[in-house]
């Protein structure tokens, strides 16, 4: 019912005393006064699979059921939280994380089985102005080569051959 419980794990008692103002090492949480930002309205229980804070903690993660994998401002405590959203991913992504100094994100999808490297810019408090325009270089340089490729052309459809007295399959025809 989307409630937190805290335990202590030395003597295995439920901790009953507020933990909102607690500072933790790492946030991967779905639930928490932090990231309630993150839920749209009328998101289910079930529609974020994963949170990860990033290292610097001023960035959080979260990746949902839609394909989507997107970037909040940490904490996200407002309703509507603005964030910016980065698809790639053809069905649900499971999991995500920060590389250890924030200037990458490896996410994991479900149904189509890709694990993807995303590079940041500006999450890493080294990042310079250079990074930013060597990616956007690189960007740019992709894009031409997409845009200048040929239309591709299909292979016509296969001749599919008769079904044999048992209704087996036998496949295309060749030739």
């Amino acid at each position: 019912g989307r409630e937190i419980l805290f335990w202590d794990p030395v003597t295995g008692k439920q901790i009953t005393e507020n933990q909102r103002d607690t500072s933790w090492s790492t946030w991967t949480s779905k639930l928490g006064f932090e990231v309630m930002g993150i839920w749209a309205d009328g998101a289910g229980n079930d529609d974020v699979n994963s949170v990860c804070r990033s290292n610097s903690q001023e960035y959080v993660l979260t990746c949902d059921d839609f394909g989507g994998v997107r970037l909040f401002n940490f904490p996200c405590v407002a309703d509507d939280a603005p964030y910016r959203l980065f698809r790639g991913h053809s069905s649900h992504v499971t999991n995500g994380v920060f590389s250890a100094d924030d200037r990458y994100v490896f996410t994991a999808g479900g149904h189509d089985r890709a694990a993807f490297q995303w590079r940041t810019i500006g999450v890493n408090k080294d990042d310079t102005m250079q990074d930013s325009r060597e990616l956007q270089r690189v960007y740019d340089v992709d894009q031409d080569t997409f845009a200048k490729r040929k239309e591709l052309t299909r292979a016509p459809p296969p001749k599919w051959g008769a079904l044999d007295a048992e209704g087996k399959y036998f496949g295309p025809l060749d030739g």
